[in-house]
């Protein structure tokens, strides 16, 4: 066979055709490199800053929950693509992810997958399936795996050959099929994820060291920061009895603020800065909002209101879900669609219920009550709200809605075939319009007017 095939190979170059690859060329190269290396060497550490740094956790812990308590669903687009898809309420992949294995909930899979992204920037799911099952072999559980005990083996043909969890002196192989690994975007490897932790780390230990600091400071807080000093030649003893006698007198918490009383002509001598000196107070705040910009977790989200009111902290909420965690979102979407629908059939997605985020449901319902108006008054066609409001394309032939929001006033009627008349650069202006959209006529017919100027009818 081997024979037959290079006798194929090179009649092919005599001809001028040229192989495809079965896969890169820089694959071997990159495999060779990695195969020296383990799982980042910091990891752990990482992983440990949620225990021991306030801001990591917090941050950490809203953005995981947050994408925890969103809904998940399951879809079957059309073989056409014409008709709407069908949401998937049951069947084996619905009871996967409702319990995904005897001790573990869908909120606990989802909290515990974002968190090691974040603090690790790599999350890796166990895929138990079941022996017997024919192939593909579709999981029955879902475990999830601590990221400092896995090592991805690397292969110069196929990318990778397997995985291994390395615990308690034991080495666990698994098959590439069995693990699903979620990894973050790292410019320094080709097969680990780099995470939020990673740049902030100098901020997270300066801020262990502050609070160390400050723990150590009111602990004994009471002892002055200074030496003693004299003329005389002190002995060790004398020395030793000076020592035990000033902490007795002044030293820890509860001994704060004694007045000191010499003796043996020694001389008191300050040589530490207060915590004003160190700014102490405006590096802490330096350092909070630091870590929260890196994890993209807005003031208010994370509990401080120092610099937001009601309507601010709504804003932040918006912007939290729209700019951290709908893209969290969709990173597991893909890989949920790419790497475990096919196991359960074709043309089935996965999606996070969008809908179901409280944050968003106002600005939701705004837009349904403009651009109900807008066709209400005649001044956007359908098709032209489906394109600007929601990304649309045109109403299919069964007048299929396809996701605009059913309470939004929009009429069935009225409505145009083909494309939207509008170009695309005119939508921020029409967005602009909107704002100014409450149902007045007068407001209403100057709308239409600049509306029909930028159609050009």
């Amino acid at each position: 066979m081997s024979k037959k095939k290079n006798l194929v190979s090179r009649m092919m170059n005599k001809f001028g055709y040229q192989p495809i690859r079965d896969t890169s060329q820089v694959t071997k190269e990159l495999a060779e490199a990695e195969r020296w290396q383990g799982a980042p060497a910091k990891t752990e550490d990482y992983l440990d800053t949620y225990l021991t740094s306030l801001w990591t956790y917090v941050c950490v812990h809203k953005i995981a929950t947050s994408v925890a308590k969103i809904p998940f669903k399951f879809y079957k687009k059309s073989a056409t693509g014409k008709s709407r898809r069908k949401e998937i309420e049951e069947g084996p992949l619905i009871e996967l992810f409702t319990l995904v294995n005897p001790w573990m909930t869908r909120f606990m899979l989802w909290e515990s997958t974002v968190a090691f992204a974040q603090l690790a920037g790599n999350a890796y799911w166990e895929l138990v399936t079941d022996d017997n099952s024919t192939h593909p072999k579709q999981p029955k559980e879902i475990f999830t795996l601590r990221p400092d005990l896995m090592k991805i083996i690397p292969d110069p043909k196929k990318y990778l050959s397997g995985y291994v969890l390395q615990v308690n002196n034991q080495r666990i192989p698994f098959k590439p099929e069995d693990i699903l690994h979620f990894r973050s975007f790292s410019p320094s490897s080709d097969y680990y994820g780099s995470p939020p932790t990673q740049p902030a780390e100098r901020l997270i230990a300066l801020d262990l060291y502050s609070l160390k600091f400050n723990a150590n400071f009111f602990r004994m807080g009471a002892r002055i920061y200074g030496v003693l000093e004299t003329d005389r030649s002190l002995s060790d003893r004398a020395l030793k009895r000076l020592e035990n006698k000033w902490i007795g007198r002044y030293g820890g918490y509860k001994r704060a603020f004694k007045t000191a009383v010499l003796e043996e002509g020694l001389k008191y001598k300050g040589i530490s800065s207060s915590h004003k000196d160190m700014a102490f107070v405006e590096q802490t705040k330096l350092m909070r909002e630091s870590i929260c910009s890196a994890y993209g977790a807005f003031p208010a989200v994370v509990g401080l209101f120092e610099y937001s009111n009601y309507a601010n902290a709504s804003e932040q909420r918006q912007f939290f879900y729209e700019e951290t965690i709908i893209p969290q979102c969709i990173w597991l979407e893909q890989y949920i669609t790419a790497f475990i629908c096919p196991l359960f059939g074709s043309r089935i997605v996965g999606e996070f219920d969008q809908g179901a985020i409280g944050a968003l449901k106002e600005k939701e319902e705004i837009k349904a009550r403009k651009s109900g108006i807008l066709a209400k008054y005649d001044i956007l066609k359908i098709d032209e709200i489906r394109e600007i409001f929601y990304g649309l394309g045109p109403k299919d032939e069964n007048g299929e809605n396809g996701g605009v929001p059913e309470d939004g006033g929009i009429p069935e009627d009225g409505g145009i075939d083909g494309e939207s008349q509008l170009k695309r650069r005119d939508s921020e202006r029409i967005l602009e319009i909107a704002e100014r959209v409450n149902g007045d006529k007068q407001v209403c017919n100057e709308l239409r007017r600049i509306v029909m100027a930028l159609r050009g009818d």
